[in-house]
């Protein structure tokens, strides 16, 4: 009848609206739990489930309203048909209900996790600041230690030089004045002996030098080598002069190259980790990467480790990405360094391998992007970079055993010339 035929098409309606409704919390639910970790798997399967019974709901009502035009012939049957709907519909609601429920538990789970994921975070990152001053102490320590070792190493060489002398003058009072010094105590060196007194020392000098002056000038030729010899000193004294000056100054020019270094890799590496990080979202169509440094204190010596998250994944280190995502993550990459300053030219060799269908169409869109600043050459084997060239070159062998080089020019887009196709 016509009263229960819009009542019927009232009750349908409000069905759709709910469906809607139902549809848009499923969408919500499914942006809040898509950064949640693997446990959340399960859950995301069970929505799936439910999407599939509300869709399966949602192709018997279109079942029931293309039925009206026959409700003629059989309408007590078709309202069978809307009261198991109607039964389904509740079922559904019930398991939405279960399901809403096991979400916010899932929730719970996660908040928990994150909480500890958080101080486990703060702890390791106090242990790695305890360890890096440490490890800085540890280089002050081993710094002092070379510099003790490198003077300690000069008083030795300083020490054999004056031992050397002291034999030589014992050897020339014995041979010239006929005097022992050793009796003076004068011959050991290393140490003083333990009743050494510096008065008596000190006349014994005294005494020493007026029986020098008594004895005069012996050796005429004292003059000349003590001339010599100062000329000498003062020579080697001015080498060493420079030589300290020239390592100070290449001390100087290292630190201001280093600074330099440090200045110039530190404004590459966020210009390079900002394009990275506009360009992995793009090719990946979502998701999130960044670049970090290993050793931010030491960042000339330092590695760089490359952190990715693919749409759907946790975020990790790329090598626990698969070899296409390896491969896409190294083409972002490769492109953000790229754009910070770009060539004429660009050679890409079978970069496009590891790609599927979907990841090479973006990647091809993203070199056409690129194309009007600079000239990009693609070897590939892949029909659908063939298909997104401007101009095909390969090598055909139309009579056996002779090579034959065949060049097409094709606008973007254009499908592939059959006898190219093979290049």
């Amino acid at each position: 009848t016509a009263q229960t035929l819009d009542a019927q098409s009232v009750r349908q309606l409000k069905l759709e609206q709910e469906k809607n409704r139902l549809e848009q919390e499923i969408l919500r639910s499914r942006k809040e739990v898509d950064g949640a970790q693997q446990k959340l798997t399960t859950l995301k399967i069970r929505f799936a489930q439910e999407e599939e019974r509300a869709a399966t709901v949602e192709r018997e009502i279109n079942h029931l309203i293309r039925a009206k035009v026959e409700m003629t012939e059989g309408v007590e049957s078709r309202i069978q048909e809307i009261n198991i709907g109607q039964q389904n519909l509740v079922h559904l609601e019930k398991e939405i209900q279960e399901g809403r429920h096991s979400l916010a538990q899932a929730l719970k789970e996660v908040e928990v996790l994150s909480e500890s994921q958080r101080k486990e975070h703060d702890a390791y990152r106090k242990r790695t600041n305890a360890l890096q001053n440490q490890n800085a102490e540890l280089r002050q320590v081993r710094k002092r230690h070379e510099e003790l070792v490198k003077q300690t190493h000069e008083l030795s060489i300083a020490l054999t030089e004056l031992r050397g002398e002291a034999r030589q003058l014992c050897e020339q009072m014995m041979e010239r004045y006929k005097e022992d010094l050793s009796v003076h105590s004068f011959s050991t060196l290393d140490s003083l002996p333990a009743d050494w007194d510096e008065k008596t020392a000190s006349a014994e000098v005294l005494e020493l030098r007026e029986r020098l002056e008594k004895i005069g000038s012996v050796h005429v030729g004292a003059i000349e080598e003590y001339d010599e010899l100062r000329s000498r000193y003062d020579f080697l004294s001015k080498q060493k002069e420079d030589l300290e000056k020239s390592v100070d100054d290449l001390r100087r020019a290292i630190q201001k190259i280093n600074r330099t270094s440090r200045e110039r890799f530190s404004t590459a590496f966020e210009m390079v980790n900002e394009r990275f990080q506009q360009i992995f979202p793009k090719l990946f169509n979502g998701g999130r990467a960044k670049l970090m440094l290993i050793d931010e204190e030491n960042m000339l010596e330092s590695g760089v480790e490359i952190y990715a998250q693919p749409p759907g994944k946790k975020l990790q280190s790329i090598t626990l990405l698969s070899g296409g995502e390896k491969a896409l993550t190294a083409v972002a990459l490769i492109f953000a360094i790229f754009l910070i300053k770009p060539s004429p030219f660009c050679l890409l060799d079978e970069v496009d391998a590891p790609l599927d269908d979907a990841n090479i169409d973006r990647f091809n869109d993203m070199v056409r992007t690129m194309t009007p600043h600079s000239q990009f050459i693609l070897i590939t084997h892949n029909k659908r970079t063939m298909e997104r060239g401007d101009v095909l070159y390969g090598v055909t062998m139309q009579e056996p055993g002779v090579s034959k080089i065949v060049s097409v020019k094709l606008a973007a887009g254009e499908n592939l010339p059959k006898e190219v196709a093979v290049a």
